[in-house]
């Protein structure tokens, strides 16, 4: 496992939802992992600070949308060194 920031995930990432502060204590977060959709960054003007969301895909528990303060740290599978062309 890799320990990377939200703003650094990239799609196709597979994410151990153990790590993820808002699902971790959840029975399934235990053994579901989620694959990352996409990543941007929004302000949030109630809060006045800018957060990083992250759609995801294939997850058991239907929460598909996550806001992430900046700097979040998550856990990931290891990445699949791309081939260059």
């Amino acid at each position: 496992m890799l320990k990377v920031k939200v703003e650094d995930l990239k799609e196709g990432d597979l994410v151990d939802l153990e790590s993820c502060p808002y699902m971790k204590d959840y029975q399934w977060a235990k053994w579901d992992m989620a694959i990352v959709e996409s990543v941007t960054k929004e302000f949030i003007p109630r809060l006045n600070e800018n957060c990083v969301v992250v759609s995801y895909r294939d997850i058991v528990c239907h929460i598909d949308i996550v806001n992430y303060p900046i700097g979040t740290v998550l856990e990931i599978a290891e990445r699949k060194a791309s081939k260059a062309n």
